[in-house]
């Protein structure tokens, strides 16, 4: 039963979550910093609380939506381009902790400014190192606990904005003098190249499905926002309810799929609100508490899913931000329009019918949006889910077609009448030589397609990888890129000075595959 329990347990909450403990630290890490970034800023608003401050903060973060995807795609070394936005973040950290009113404001619009990019960024770096089945999970993760720990310093350091500056100062230098040295993230231009605008991508019909839904979704929240709701009076409780949704979205979107999970938080959504009219304000806290969460997970995860292909990578920035903004734009209008209602009923009180309309008007939209989504596809696919039984075998070979190591993952019979691994792996480079020659390209051959069979390629620096599959699946490209750089990683030494001893890799690498191919 503990077997079977523990089997469960990791199946739902780590399967084909495939990144080491020291890759989930650097993002933690980066999490943390945006996430204090954002409390911060939150905290400056408390102080200054008025329709002023209100007003430049918003067009602030608004204005910086629009530039930080197009400087996001610009930028080739994301890692780099980290660096220098938390450097500005620090800055208006330091003009905050000023003390003077004018200055706390100026410093917190900096903040909003250099935190999109950042937060822009940092979401293109995850995408490159997830995949569609952990992508969920991974962001629900890496917000909760960055949130945990982020609300933690802030209460230590009892909302002193220097103390804030040295916590955020330590990042900063910890980012510049040993992870930015560990990791490292630079586009090609292979990469970036794409025959589709923005516009034709957003457009495409899964998409602009999905940015429509999303966007009515921000428009409702903005509309059923309590007016009274204070963050920094909020409890312990109402943090722990605001971590676990992020948490449980991200199970759940990975688990059961986006379109379900989507379709099962508006209708949540929609069920509070109803409690909301019944029992008071405290269900409009649980709206927030409950769809914020939600909403932040299902961002990063959909605008992930979106642009892992090759026409779409060249706008993953972009992309990300026209959600946010026509999220962030849809919410001020759903607060502007029941600002509007509420002033027409304390105005009117005879238009009893009219206050009712206002009071469900929300609840009518949720389920418009419900019926919306019946037809739209689901994007994590079947196909996507059972990667693992589309695999057939693995060659990895050298660049002077020495196969180093083999697996069938068949246990078939006709295993025994195939040509040695050898000469396989020589065959293979022949035929990738060859097409070079003859189409007369440096681009690398991808996938040779013959039926059933698909043999999928994948080039390292000392290594090239060909996995003969029954599919041919982004997931698992994806699978064999992350799994080259661990590979080359752990026999970084034996590959360098190799002299024609494979028994090292034969005896190694099986967890390894254990680990990306099972």
């Amino acid at each position: 039963m503990k077997k079977s329990l523990k089997f469960l347990l990791h199946d739902v909450l780590l399967r084909d979550v495939d990144i080491t403990a020291k890759g989930f630290f650097y993002f933690l890490a980066g999490f943390f910093f945006y996430t204090l970034s954002i409390e911060t800023v939150l905290f400056l608003i408390f102080l200054n609380l008025n329709i002023l401050t209100i007003v430049l903060i918003l067009i602030t973060l608004l204005i910086s939506i629009i530039f930080a995807g197009l400087i996001v795609d610009f930028s080739k070394n994301r890692m780099n381009l980290l660096v220098i936005v938390s450097i500005i973040i620090l800055i208006g950290d330091i003009i905050a902790a000023l003390q003077e009113a004018h200055f706390q404001v100026i410093g917190a619009m900096l903040i909003i400014f250099a935190s999109t990019i950042y937060i822009t960024n940092l979401q293109t770096v995850i995408i490159h190192e997830s995949t569609i089945l952990n992508r969920g999970r991974l962001t629900g993760y890496l917000f909760g606990f960055a949130l945990i720990i982020a609300s933690v310093v802030f209460t230590i350091t009892a909302q002193n904005l220097w103390a804030i500056v040295g916590v955020e100062l330590c990042y900063v230098l910890f980012n510049y003098l040993y992870i930015v040295k560990e990791y490292s993230y630079i586009e090609t231009k292979e990469r970036l190249a794409s025959n589709l605008k923005l516009r034709e991508l957003v457009f495409q019909k899964p998409i602009k499905g999905y940015l429509f839904s999303f966007t009515m979704l921000g428009f409702i929240l903005g509309y059923s926002y309590p007016l009274s709701f204070n963050f920094f009076s909020s409890s312990v409780l109402y943090l722990a309810l605001f971590v676990l949704f992020l948490i449980l979205t991200g199970i759940s979107l990975d688990n059961n799929g986006r379109k379900w999970c989507f379709s099962a938080g508006l209708f949540n959504a929609a069920v509070i609100i109803v409690f909301e009219g019944i029992f008071g304000s405290l269900f409009s806290d649980f709206l927030i508490g409950i769809t914020i969460p939600f909403c932040i997970v299902v961002l990063f995860t959909f605008t992930g899913d979106f642009t892992t292909k090759r026409n779409a990578i060249r706008y993953r920035g972009q992309i990300f931000c026209v959600f946010l903004l026509l999220f962030i734009i849809a919410i001020c209008c759903g607060g502007l329009v029941k600002g509007l209602f509420t002033e027409i009923s304390q105005l009117h009180p005879s238009l009893a019918w009219f206050v009712e309309i206002k009071n469900r008007f929300n609840i009518f939209l949720l389920i418009v949006m419900i019926l919306f989504m019946m037809p739209f596809p689901e994007i994590l696919s079947a196909k996507e889910a059972d990667w693992a039984d589309t695999i057939k075998s693995i060659y990895i070979f050298n660049k002077n077609s020495i196969c180093l190591y083999y697996k069938d993952f068949t246990d078939s019979s006709e295993i025994d009448h195939l040509p040695s691994e050898d000469l396989i792996t020589s065959g293979l480079t022949g035929i990738m030589a060859l097409i070079s020659e003859i189409t007369n390209e440096k681009k690398n051959l991808r996938i040779i397609d013959k039926e059933n069979s698909k043999i999928l390629f994948s080039y390292g620096k000392h290594v090239n990888i060909a996995l003969i599959s029954t599919r041919s699946l982004p997931i698992l490209y994806k699978k064999m890129e992350i799994f080259m750089k661990t590979f080359e990683r752990e026999f970084e030494y034996e590959l360098t000075h190799f002299k024609g001893k494979i028994n090292v890799f034969l005896e190694n690498t099986d967890p390894i595959i254990e680990r990306y191919f099972k």
